[in-house]
């Protein structure tokens, strides 16, 4: 059974919010947002020059691709340029989300090792005790 995508949104923002101690659902999205675009542009970028480049390699090198229409030879870049967009943008977005998730693994692991040392179970409250006291809030 999937969730729904604002429900796996708002997870997604207080998973990232935790991960970085931050209190503001806001920020965690206006972070993720910038992590997307700026793979978007890159991704753009890369996949603009890639297929223009092969546009001019196929115009001066085969016959039948220069008696292609110049909409044509533009459908193909800015196709490409649509692919790196998405694909670039997707790519930024997973790694973000990746470096999220190691954070919050790396804290619980150490609030996990310190509270064993202690001598305490590490439940969820215990490991959200742990983080109040050890964790600063500005990362």
């Amino acid at each position: 059974m999937s969730s729904s995508p604002r429900s796996e949104r708002s997870k997604r923002a207080e998973y990232a919010n935790r991960a970085v101690g931050d209190n503001s659902l806001i920020s965690a999205d206006i972070v993720q947002v910038e992590a997307q675009m700026k793979g978007g542009i890159e991704g753009a970028i890369r996949w603009t020059v890639i297929a223009g480049a092969a546009c001019v390699l196929g115009h001066y090198t085969w016959p039948f691709f220069r008696r292609q229409t110049l909409a044509f030879k533009g459908f193909i870049t800015s196709s490409a340029t649509i692919f790196g967009l998405v694909v670039g943008a997707d790519n930024h977005l997973l790694n973000y989300e990746d470096h999220i998730r190691r954070a919050e693994t790396n804290i619980r692991r150490r609030a996990h090792l310190s509270l064993i040392q202690e001598g305490k179970i590490p439940s969820e409250a215990e490991i959200a005790k742990w983080r109040q006291e050890n964790v600063p809030e500005n990362k």
